[in-house]
């Protein structure tokens, strides 16, 4: 398998097996530890937070890769995460609402592991569908 399979293959484990099995032990095939995650370098454990908090928001939450491309050494994917508000997010508390919300990431691999994620998603969006008067009365708040 060339580096570029291998590292979509990688890409696929992280939303397959981590996001939509929650093997979240398997980031460690996927990340270097430490990693920049936007413009921050810091520890792997980190981002199994994120992982462990979103999934735990929503019990049925699923990522569905909807294109993965490749450049270089880098991996990008366009994708869907959708679930039902089931838990604590964003210090929303669950209102059992849907969302659907797309999402545009980067992976910049270095020998072999992500090295470098940048991660796009309308989070604004995704906290709207949980609870509308919550980001209306954000609006409010911040413009009058």
């Amino acid at each position: 398998m060339g580096d570029a399979s291998r590292n979509e293959e990688l890409v696929r484990v992280f939303w397959d097996v981590c996001w939509n099995q929650r093997r979240i032990d398997q980031l460690a095939e996927v990340f270097h530890d430490p990693f920049i995650l936007g413009a921050i370098e810091g520890p792997r454990a980190r981002l199994v937070e994120i992982v462990k908090e979103s999934v735990a928001a929503s019990s049925d939450c699923n990522i569905e890769v909807r294109s993965l491309h490749t450049f270089g050494d880098a991996v990008v994917t366009r994708t869907l995460i959708s679930g039902t508000h089931t838990g604590v997010v964003f210090g929303v508390p669950p209102t059992g609402r849907a969302y659907r919300v797309p999402m545009l990431d980067v992976f910049a691999f270095r020998d072999g592991k992500v090295y470098h994620y940048m991660h796009l998603a309308d989070h604004l969006a995704q906290a709207a569908a949980m609870d509308p008067d919550l980001v209306i009365a954000g609006v409010k708040a911040n413009f009058n």
